[in-house]
């Protein structure tokens, strides 16, 4: 599957809520982007990274966990 392919298939599947071609444009191209970085990441088999999108992607995704996160909490961070 390549660039443009994966693009349309995330517009298609966000197409049917009350958004706007621009905040669809928007959020597909946003995911297509992290998709594509994350596959640059992991075809030279990177397993470390591999194996931290993996356990965030089940971590997240969990129907036992769903509800339980705050993606949105990057102000709430420590500092390193």
């Amino acid at each position: 599957m390549n660039y443009t392919e994966i693009y349309r298939k995330i517009y298609a599947s966000v197409q049917n809520e009350n958004l706007s071609h621009e905040e669809i444009h928007r959020f597909a191209l946003r995911i297509t982007e992290a998709i594509s970085e994350l596959f640059g990441l992991t075809k030279h088999h990177d397993q470390q990274v591999i194996n931290a999108v993996h356990e965030v992607a089940n971590q997240l995704w969990n129907p036992l966990n769903l509800g339980g996160f705050d993606i949105d909490d990057k102000e709430n961070q420590p500092t390193v």
